[in-house]
């Protein structure tokens, strides 16, 4: 959760598309988990409202962004 934080925090600032591949992510910063793992953990994610996936693509749902947002102060 920490990494979409980040990255939607750097998507915001930057103007860019704050929709992110989940593949990418896991190949740069999660390969040393089972893949498994992370699609289970995204997926409790999910179930509490924090991300929304379509295929491949994650992105924070208006939770998730309050979430991270409460995690920086």
């Amino acid at each position: 959760m920490d990494e979409l934080c980040k990255r939607h925090r750097d998507a915001m600032n930057n103007r860019n598309s704050t929709k992110f591949q989940i593949t990418a992510i896991y190949n740069q910063h999660l390969s040393g988990f089972d893949r498994t793992f992370v699609d289970r953990v995204l997926e409790k994610y999910t179930e509490e409202g924090l991300i929304s996936i379509s295929d491949d693509i994650v992105e924070l749902t208006k939770t998730g962004k309050q979430f991270c947002s409460e995690k920086i102060s």
